[in-house]
């Protein structure tokens, strides 16, 4: 019997369930989203661009050689979102990007840049455009040392 409430993957969404328990549902089923002390590579403010709302949220983000971590702010030691290195691919500046104008509209695609996961493009606006070729090399560093390692095996 019970409550009725099934929980099975992502069949929230035939379930008519609201896109707040669905998103409070991914985040307590990820990983661990405190701060374990890996060595940070780079931190600093960037906009980020919603996965399902398309709307953008200036959030704190720290690169460790594993992982890509956000923030609500620079104090805070619990994540709310994490990508795993591992599952990327390929990073690029906005301007080679070919990104749809709704993607950058009211934003400077000079100081926009994307990282490819194999489930999702993240779109990313850092403060200027040196900032962002500073995330878009350091990225593209560990991507290469990754592809370097997976080669090696």
């Amino acid at each position: 019997q019970g409550s009725g409430l099934r929980v099975q993957g992502s069949g929230f969404r035939n379930m008519g369930i609201s896109l707040k328990l669905q998103q409070l549902w991914k985040r307590m089923t990820r990983s661990s989203r405190e701060d374990h002390g890996a060595q940070v590579l780079l931190m600093g403010w960037l906009s980020k661009r919603g996965e399902i709302r398309s709307t953008w949220k200036k959030r704190f983000f720290k690169l460790t050689e594993t992982e890509l971590q956000w923030f609500k702010n620079e104090s805070s030691t619990y994540a709310i979102g994490i990508t795993q290195l591992a599952k990327c691919f390929h990073v690029r500046s906005g301007k080679t990007a070919q990104l749809r104008p709704e993607q950058h509209h009211k934003h400077d695609i000079d100081r926009m840049f994307i990282l490819m996961h194999k489930n999702r493009t993240y779109i990313f606006e850092a403060a200027d455009s040196r900032a962002s070729y500073e995330w878009i090399s350091v990225l593209g560093q560990l991507l290469l040392e990754r592809a370097g390692e997976l080669e090696e095996v």
